[in-house]
C-alpha cells in the first residue's frame, strides 16, 4: 500500500500527537480565509510543510458520543490491512463549537521503527483550539459534518540524539477544511441512546440545585510503606452549563497526628471551599447496590476571600452489578463503566477482575437492534455476535438495564449470569 501523501512530500516515518499550543504572535483570523485542501490536513512551521489526506475514500473515519451527550469525538485510521499506518482523533467541544486535534499518527512503513523517524506535535492547554470551528447541518437523510482548522498554534516535536528525548520542537501552524457525510438513523447522532441512571434524593450548593455529572469509580488512595495515608473521593455536579468538582479527603489519623482530618471541598468558577468534618466517615457510603452521599447543611469557606456557602446533599446512586461466571470462574466488576456511542453502535465497556488482572467485557447493540459481546483477557479477544449476526443467549430485558448470559460460548469458555447496568448520568 502507498502511503496517502500528496506528491512532492517527503517520505518518513511520523508521529504527530496533536493537542495545540500558545503561539502569542498568531493574530484572529477570518475562519473563511482557509485555504487548505478539501479533506487535507496541512501543517507548516520552519523547515516543515506538510500535507496528510483525510479524506474518508483513503482512510477510515468513526465518530462517537459519550452517554446520551452530543458526539465529542472523530477518529481516524488506515483501512484494517494496515492498521499502523494512521491513527487518531479530533475531540468536539460542543458547548463552544470548537475542537482540538489531540491526536495523529501516521507512518510510511507501519515496520518502521527508527527513533530518528518519529516526530510529535504536542500541547496541552485550550489555546490549541484556537482558530477552529465547526458544524453540523441535518439533511433528510445524513449530516454533514464540516470542522476548520484556520492556521490553528502547535509545536512539533523531533527526537534529539544528544539529549536522547523528543526535545527539539518547531512551532507549527494547522489548517484544514474538512467535511464528512453520516446517517441520520446512526446512534451516534440520537438524543437518548441510554437509559438515564435513577438517583435519588438532591443535590444543593449555595441554594442552587445541581444534578450529578459523573462519579469517580474508585478513590484515589495516598500510601507510605503500603499503609493508607488518605483516600479522596471525587464526583461531578452540573447546573446547565456550570460545573462543581467536589471532592471528600479523608486522612489516616494513624498517620497524621496533626489536622488529620476529613474535609470536603468544593470549586466552582468564584473559588475553592472548603470544610473540615469530624470523624467518623459516615459521608460517602458504598456497598454492592449503591453509593449514598450526605452532607447536610455544611458550610464551606473559600480560600482567599473567606466568602462561604452552604453544601446540602442527599444522594443515593445505584451502581452495575456483576453476577457472573467463566467456567464456573466467578468474574467481578473491577471499576465504573463507560456507556458510549460508536457510529450505528450503542456500547458499555466494563472493567472486570483487578489492578492486577484486567479484563474487559463490552455489551453491543447494533443498529439493527440484536445484540452482541466482546471480552478480552490477557491480551486475547473473544467475540459472540456480529452486526449482522445476533450473539446466541444473551438477552437484555424492557428496562435496558438487565443483560443476560445463557451458555455463550466464548472461545473455549462458557459465560452465564447477568449484569445490571443503570445507565448513563444526565
Amino acid at each position: 500500500m502507498k502511503p496517502r501523501y500528496l506528491p512532492g512530500l517527503p517520505v518518513l516515518f511520523s508521529v504527530l500527537l496533536l493537542a495545540g499550543c500558545h503561539d502569542d504572535s498568531a493574530a484572529d483570523q477570518d475562519m473563511n480565509q482557509n485555504t487548505a485542501p478539501a479533506n487535507v490536513l496541512h501543517i507548516k512551521g520552519e523547515g516543515i510543510d506538510r500535507q496528510v489526506v483525510l479524506d474518508p475514500k483513503e482512510v477510515s473515519v468513526s465518530f462517537s458520543a459519550t452517554g446520551n451527550l452530543p458526539m465529542d469525538t472523530v477518529s481516524f485510521s488506515e483501512p484494517s490491512k494496515n492498521p499502523a499506518f494512521l491513527t487518531g482523533y479530533i475531540n468536539l467541544l460542543p458547548d463552544s463549537r470548537r475542537m482540538n486535534l489531540s491526536s495523529l499518527i501516521f507512518a510510511e512503513d507501519p515496520k518502521a521503527n527508527d527513533v530518528n523517524d518519529i516526530t510529535f506535535l504536542n500541547c496541552f492547554n485550550h489555546i490549541c483550539t484556537d482558530h477552529t470551528e465547526y458544524t453540523l447541518q441535518k439533511g433528510p437523510s445524513v449530516s454533514t459534518l464540516s470542522l476548520r482548522f484556520n492556521q490553528t498554534p502547535h509545536r512539533f516535536y523531533t527526537y534529539d540524539p544528544v539529549s536522547k528525548d523528543f526535545t527539539k520542537q518547531t512551532p507549527v501552524q494547522l489548517s484544514a477544511a474538512l467535511q464528512y457525510s453520516i446517517p441520520n438513523h446512526w446512534p451516534v447522532l440520537q438524543k437518548k441512546r441510554f437509559p438515564y441512571i435513577a438517583v435519588q434524593g438532591q443535590a444543593r450548593f449555595d441554594g442552587k440545585p445541581f444534578r450529578v455529572s459523573s462519579v469517580n469509580a474508585l478513590p484515589d488512595i495516598s500510601s507510605i510503606e503500603g499503609k493508607e495515608y488518605q483516600r479522596e473521593y471525587e464526583m461531578t455536579l452540573k447546573q446547565g452549563s456550570t460545573s462543581l468538582s467536589l471532592s471528600l479527603r479523608v486522612d489516616n489519623p494513624e498517620l497524621q497526628q496533626q489536622d488529620a482530618g476529613i474535609y470536603v471541598s468544593v470549586i466552582d468558577d468564584s473559588g475553592y471551599y472548603q470544610a473540615k468534618l469530624p470523624f467518623p466517615q459516615t459521608y460517602w457510603v458504598e456497598d454492592a447496590a449503591a453509593l449514598k452521599v450526605q452532607f447536610n447543611n455544611v458550610v464551606l469557606v473559600e480560600n482567599d476571600s473567606h466568602a462561604s456557602k452552604v453544601l446540602d446533599i442527599s444522594l443515593e446512586i445505584p451502581k452495575a452489578r456483576l453476577q457472573a461466571t467463566l467456567d464456573s470462574r466467578p468474574l467481578q466488576l473491577y471499576a465504573g463503566y463507560d456507556g458510549r456511542a460508536y457510529n450505528d453502535q450503542k456500547r458499555y465497556a466494563l472493567s472486570l477482575g483487578d489492578s492486577k488482572n484486567l479484563q474487559s467485557l463490552q455489551l453491543v447493540q447494533e443498529l439493527k437492534g440484536h445484540l452482541s459481546l466482546k471480552y478480552q483477557e490477557n491480551g486475547q479477544d473473544f467475540s459472540c455476535g456480529s452486526p449482522e449476526l445476533a450473539c446466541a443467549g444473551m438477552a437484555v430485558d424492557a428496562d435496558q438495564r438487565t443483560y443476560r448470559f445463557n451458555h455463550i460460548k466464548l472461545g473455549n469458555k462458557v459465560l452465564d449470569g447477568t449484569v445490571y447496568v443503570p445507565g448513563v448520568f444526565e
